[in-house]
């Protein structure tokens, strides 16, 4: 509550600051305009009781009838300015202050629960890594990250943080990368938490992941063109950026399997028996199954 308060200080500040200039503005008018009535001698004689006067009766809405009868009854001019000044100061300047206090005590209730959610998953994660680490290095290399995705405990972490495992195993080359996109063998724990959070799906785009996703688009365009002038040369092309081969190959082992599809038909076609099974195309991806129509 004291930080939300603390937060919601500037615009509070700001909004009393509206309310103040406009008890002050209608003071004067009304000061100008009930000069010798009955009701402006006994509550706007001078500018700080008209303010004090529509501070209590105006914006607290303190017996604002019998004001508002009395201004009737002296001066129609002086009822009109003190509707204006209710609608300005008790019905929008207030209720936007109270409008502001929520939305702040609310933004600020998410932030907190986010960073409990975020600190409880680190924990739940680096036990997890702590019990697989076998150097005790507090860093997580690619077995023990491969080793962490098979946890039921860190599966159910990652889905309340909105981390797609899925997705998490394909950019594994990703999270391994450092700014200069050289693949590294261990990250220290701070620096794996920070890169697994920014793949949270309901993250927002900012400039500067635009920024490196140009970086990343130019570094690949550049490593592509490579390959293809050594291949067009006949040269050997290694792996990119010095990429482990097992990084790779773990991530096509997690990855799933394409759906097959059976083949089969009855009768005759084109001179072909129908019921007897077609023999796949490589290029088709199908497996066969005797009897099963797709």
């Amino acid at each position: 509550m004291v930080k939300a308060v603390a937060s919601a200080f500037r615009s509070v500040g700001l909004a009393l600051l509206l309310l103040g200039i406009s008890v002050y503005v209608f003071a004067i008018a009304f000061r100008m305009t009930l000069d010798g009535t009955p009701i402006g001698m006994d509550k706007f004689a001078n500018c700080a009781i008209a303010m004090h006067t529509l501070i209590m009766h105006g914006t607290f809405l303190d017996a604002v009838s019998d004001i508002m009868e009395a201004l009737l009854t002296d001066s129609i001019p002086g009822f009109i300015l003190m509707y204006a000044f209710v609608t300005l100061s008790a019905v929008t300047i207030m209720n936007m202050l109270i409008g502001i206090l929520c939305e702040v005590i609310t933004a600020v209730a998410d932030a907190e629960r986010e960073a409990l959610q975020v600190s409880y998953s680190s924990e739940v994660i680096q036990e997890c890594i702590s019990a697989s680490d076998n150097n005790n290095d507090g860093c997580i290399d690619l077995n023990e990250f491969h080793g962490m995705l098979q946890l039921p405990q860190v599966r159910k972490v990652l889905h309340e943080v909105d981390v797609d495992v899925q997705t998490l195993v394909n950019f594994a080359d990703v999270l391994f990368e450092d700014d200069n996109g050289i693949t590294q063998q261990k990250l220290p724990f701070g620096d794996f938490m920070q890169k697994l959070l920014q793949l949270r799906g309901k993250n927002t785009a900012t400039v500067k992941d635009l920024v490196d996703l140009r970086k990343w688009i130019s570094r690949e365009m550049k490593e592509q063109n490579r390959k293809l002038r050594a291949r067009e040369n006949g040269e050997h092309v290694p792996p990119e950026n010095g990429e482990p081969q097992e990084l790779r190959q773990k991530s096509e082992e997690l990855a799933p399997a394409p759906p097959t599809r059976a083949i089969a038909s009855s009768g005759w076609t084109n001179g072909t028996q129908r019921g007897a099974i077609s023999a796949p195309r490589p290029e088709d991806g199908f497996a066969v199954v005797p009897g099963q129509v797709p």
